[in-house]
């Protein structure tokens, strides 16, 4: 956010994924919502998750030293 003058950065995982999961809640992402049967993966569709986090949510993170 800081280096790029970000406003909002958005990350997603295959549905399956927990490890990403994991990873995305504890940097503080939110839950936006999902893209169900997003793409095809060899036989069968997987749904897309989506996390974003906003400046003004990474700057009160970073204050309350959780970041």
């Amino acid at each position: 956010f800081e280096t790029m003058k970000l406003h909002r950065i958005q990350v997603s995982y295959k549905e399956y994924n927990k490890a990403s999961f994991r990873v995305i809640q504890k940097c503080g992402f939110t839950y936006e919502g999902v893209f169900r049967e997003y793409f095809k993966e060899e036989e069968r569709y997987v749904d897309r998750v989506f996390y974003s986090m906003l400046c003004s949510e990474y700057m009160e993170n970073k204050a309350q030293g959780l970041l």
